[in-house]
């Protein structure tokens, strides 16, 4: 009896093995679409002719913050100056969009997201009301930009505003910039790439932290 079980056992797997599994799979979808209204009110966009602009900033913002001033002052004058002089009509409020895909419509307009990438730049050189200045004037253009709260909440820190500090840094995480959770889950990759201050040297020539693979045939 057991042997008969056995052998029903052995064929009834090597059926199984034989057959042909199908299937029918519903077509995904998207909860949240790529560019879905609520990821815009949360995130800038530069125009594409900033994106070169963008590029540059990074690098020397990474690398040597005074040339990083003067791209700006010397590509942005009209900014820069604003910016410097705090912009006490608003002027720049009325300048500074939410950016997107397409092209700005006239040469002086500008993206929340450069603005952002601005204020890092004068943050950098420790000129905290410039830097709060462009803050302040992305978040007027898009007033859920996450990573601007965040940096804008830093700022105030510093330089004491504990109230301020509050209120932004509060509305970050309310936005879902979770520092806290990123912390404990090691996450110091996301957090640096979602403020935008992350930094990829590329490899570094030396035995630390670089691996390479040649294959011979």
């Amino acid at each position: 009896m057991k042997r008969l079980l056995t052998c029903l056992l052995l064929i009834s797997c090597a059926c199984l093995q034989a057959a042909e599994l199908e299937l029918e799979l519903p077509q995904p979808e998207w909860l949240l679409p790529p560019v879905s209204p609520p990821v815009l009110q949360r995130e800038g966009i530069l125009f594409p002719g900033e994106l070169e602009t963008a590029q540059q900033l990074g690098r020397l913002t990474g690398q040597d913050s005074p040339a990083a001033l003067a791209f700006v002052r010397e590509e942005y004058p009209f900014l820069a100056e604003r910016l410097e002089a705090s912009d006490p009509e608003g002027v720049l409020r009325t300048r500074v969009v939410r950016g997107g895909y397409d092209q700005a419509s006239s040469h002086d307009q500008f993206s929340a997201a450069l603005l952002y990438l601005v204020g890092h730049v004068y943050l950098a050189q420790e000129m905290h009301i410039p830097a709060g200045t462009a803050f302040l004037t992305a978040l007027a253009a898009l007033p859920d930009y996450a990573r601007v709260h965040e940096s804008l909440g830093l700022l105030y820190l510093d330089t004491e505003y504990y109230d301020l500090a509050q209120t932004h840094l509060s509305r970050a995480l309310g936005l879902g910039l979770d520092v806290g959770a990123m912390l404990a889950d090691n996450d110091g990759y996301g957090y640096f790439q979602a403020l935008g201050d992350l930094l990829v040297t590329g490899p570094t020539l030396t035995n630390v932290n670089d691996y390479r693979v040649i294959l011979v045939e």
